[in-house]
């Protein structure tokens, strides 16, 4: 592996199991990042303007998160509704075909002729 992707690992970090933090994005934390090692870099990064803007995106991809969560938990609810409606519709008996449905009290021969104009 070349030198610089193996610095560019050191610096970033590689995804361990179990570990979520690795992969989280965090600007404000970039110029302590760089400090030792690209201090050019890092005193760019620790300007004023753009530490706001690391500031902003960090509040914005709090809220994004909690949204995807809240997304997540209500695509598991319609998944598992999804479910139950196909369970119970496979488990609900089929009306025979044989027999016509029942009417509520009324003829069925009757009701034609009110539309018939007679």
């Amino acid at each position: 592996m070349e030198p610089a992707i193996e610095h560019a690992i050191d610096l970033v970090g590689t995804h361990k199991p179990g570990e979520d933090e690795d992969w989280k994005i965090r600007p404000t934390e970039f110029p302590a990042l760089f400090a030792a090692e690209a201090k050019d870099l890092a005193s760019l990064l620790s300007d004023s303007a753009l530490t706001q803007t690391a500031e902003s995106f960090e509040e914005a991809d709090a809220v994004a998160n909690a949204a995807q969560a809240e997304f997540q938990r209500g695509a598991g609810r319609a998944t598992w509704c999804v479910f139950g409606v196909t369970v119970t519709g496979a488990l609900r008996p089929a009306p025979r075909s044989g027999s016509p449905p029942k009417t509520a009290g009324r003829s069925r021969a009757g009701s034609a002729g009110q539309w018939s104009g007679a």
